[in-house]
């Protein structure tokens, strides 16, 4: 899995983004406290690696519009709603829906589904519709979608936009 980190990094310095300095264990540990989970192990190596993108322009996202938050910066769908009066995104299991990037500035967003007292993910969603759609198993396999530039990672055309 290494490799894949490796490879989302270099991705981002060949386009010029500045690299995030990675998590400390103490930092990681402390949101998992807090959200009263435990991270999936493929995101907690990941934030150990690098902490997302700078969530400051520029730098803030890649080429294609993708952002990828820093471990500060996740939250819930629940908390991301509230703090932006976001208040038309109702669903549910939305606080078990961790936000972990967005696109175009949330012209929708990706979140990994992590239950309580969980330390596995049960998939990335896309969230930007009535219904969440599953985009992948991990993490890592998103990040692989992401390198791929695969189309898996749009809403399909048959979704039902909110806005």
């Amino acid at each position: 899995m290494e490799s894949t980190w490796r490879q989302l990094i270099e991705s981002w310095r060949s386009q010029n983004l500045p690299i995030q300095k990675a998590c400390e264990e103490d930092d990681i540990r402390s949101f998992e406290t807090r959200h009263r989970i435990a991270l999936p192990p493929d995101i907690r190596e990941y934030f150990l690696n690098v902490n997302g993108m700078t969530p400051h322009y520029p730098g803030d996202q890649d080429k294609e519009g993708f952002s990828f938050w820093t471990l500060e910066r996740m939250r819930t769908l629940a908390e991301d709603n509230e703090a932006e009066g976001r208040r038309y995104v109702r669903l549910t299991e939305e606080d078990s829906l961790f936000l972990f990037c967005d696109y175009m500035v949330w012209s929708w967003a990706y979140t990994v589904k992590i239950l309580p007292g969980s330390g596995s993910a049960e998939g990335i969603y896309l969230v930007c519709c009535r219904n969440p759609v599953k985009i992948a198993d991990s993490f890592s396999d998103f990040v692989r979608l992401y390198l791929e530039q695969s189309d898996q990672l749009y809403p399909p055309s048959a979704h039902e936009h909110i806005r």
